[in-house]
């Protein structure tokens, strides 16, 4: 979930979620994108077969964050390696999330 500002984890779900209007979706085959209003951000989505690609506009702002919730199960799959490499954020420098 993109959120701006930092986050504190353990993040709650309702700490991360975020409203959004009906009226601000654009929704066709292979590309779905949203304004997410709690955190002033645009969301798109667009996939292939094989693969899929996610692009956020944050505001101008100093920080950006993605939340990741590596408990989640989304299919069947196991939790091999509980760890995030580093990434490359907003600001130009390295940060482990």
């Amino acid at each position: 979930m993109p959120i701006t500002g930092s986050c504190i984890a353990p993040a709650r779900v309702g700490e991360i979620s975020s409203k959004f209007r009906h009226d601000s979706e654009t929704a066709c085959p292979g590309y779905y994108a949203v304004h997410l209003n709690t955190w002033d951000i645009r969301a798109e989505l667009t996939a292939t077969e094989r693969v899929g690609f996610n692009r956020y506009r944050f505001p101008d702002i100093e920080t950006g964050t993605m939340v990741f919730d590596l408990d989640a199960e989304l299919g069947p799959s196991k939790m091999a390696d509980e760890r995030l490499c580093p990434v490359w954020n907003c600001n130009k420098k390295w940060t482990v999330s």
